[in-house]
C-alpha cells in the first residue's frame, strides 16, 4: 500500500502506540485522523502531526457509531487502525462490573463497531485495510487480567475471521499481537501484583522483553505498507502466537474457496 497519500484513523492517537504509529505514517505522508477521549489530550498530537482529532469516549455507543461518518467527511478512510484500549487488573471476583464492560467494550465492541461502519466504503472501493492492535495477552492465560486477555482474544479471533470473509474484495485486515510495550498502560499492569509475577516469570524464561513504542509502531507501519496479515513482537514470543493460532489457520485452509458473499 502507498501510504504518501493515504488517510489513516487511528484510534487513540494521542498517546503510546498510537502515537507513534501516528508518527510513523505521518512521516510517510499520511494523512492522520485521530480519537482521544478530550481536545486537550490530543492538542499537542493535533499541532505536531496536524492531525485531525475526532474527539470522544469511545466507550459510548453513540461516540462509537459517528466516528467513521464523522472521519469520512475529510475523504475516504484507507486505514482503519483500531488501538484505543484499557485495561483492569486484579481478580475477576472483586472487580467492579462496570469496568469489565468497559474493557470488553473498548477493546472489543468498538472495534467490531467501527469495523462494520467503514467496510461498506472500503468495500465499494475495493480498497482499504483494517489494522485490529491486539495482544500476547490474546493467546497466553495469566492470573490478574482474565478480561483484559479475553477481549484480546475476541478482537484476534475477530481479525482473523474478517480476514476470511473479505478475501478477494481488496479489502485486508491486519492483526497485531504484540508483547509488553513501554507505554502508561504497562505501568499499570505491573501495578498488580499477579501480572508482575507472571512478567517476571516469563522474563526469566527468556520469553518476554519490553519493547519502546516506537518499535512496535514501526512494525506496524511496515506491516500496512506491505500488506501483511501479522505483527508478531517480540520474535521470541512468536511461536506462542503460531501455536494458539494453528486451529484458525488450519480453518482458513480448509475453508479456502467457500463462497463468502
Amino acid at each position: 500500500m502507498d501510504l504518501s497519500a493515504a488517510r489513516v484513523l487511528i484510534t487513540g492517537a494521542s498517546r503510546g502506540i498510537g502515537l507513534e504509529i501516528a508518527r510513523a505514517l505521518h512521516a510517510q505522508g499520511a494523512t492522520i485522523i485521530g480519537t482521544a477521549r478530550s481536545e486537550a489530550s490530543i492538542a499537542a498530537a493535533v499541532e505536531e502531526l496536524d492531525m485531525i482529532p475526532v474527539v470522544g469516549d469511545l466507550n459510548d455507543p453513540a461516540v462509537a457509531d459517528r466516528v467513521i461518518d464523522e472521519a469520512l467527511t475529510h475523504g475516504p478512510i484507507d486505514v482503519l487502525i483500531n488501538n484505543a484500549g484499557i485495561e483492569i487488573v486484579g481478580q475477576v471476583a472483586e472487580q467492579d462490573p462496570n469496568d469489565l464492560r468497559a474493557v470488553i467494550g473498548v477493546n472489543l465492541e468498538v472495534p467490531i463497531t467501527l469495523a462494520h461502519h467503514v467496510l461498506p466504503h472500503m468495500l465499494e472501493r475495493g480498497s482499504g485495510r483494517i489494522v485490529n492492535v491486539s495482544s500476547m495477552a490474546s493467546v497466553v492465560s495469566s492470573p490478574g487480567w482474565a478480561t483484559y486477555s479475553a477481549s484480546k482474544a475476541g478482537l484476534s479471533s475477530f481479525s482473523r475471521s474478517l480476514k476470511t470473509e473479505l478475501a478477494g474484495t481488496g479489502v485486508g485486515v491486519t492483526v497485531v499481537e504484540i508483547g509488553f510495550v513501554q507505554t502508561d498502560m504497562l505501568d499499570d499492569l505491573r501495578s498488580n501484583d499477579f501480572v508482575k509475577a507472571s512478567f517476571d516469570r516469563y522474563k526469566r524464561l527468556g520469553l518476554a522483553r519490553i519493547m519502546a513504542a516506537d518499535e512496535a509502531a514501526s512494525a506496524i507501519a511496515t506491516a500496512i505498507e506491505k500488506e501483511r496479515s501479522h505483527v508478531r513482537l517480540p520474535k521470541r514470543s512468536i511461536a506462542m502466537s503460531m501455536i494458539a493460532n494453528a486451529p484458525r489457520r488450519f480453518a482458513e485452509l480448509v475453508q479456502k474457496g467457500v463462497p463468502t458473499a
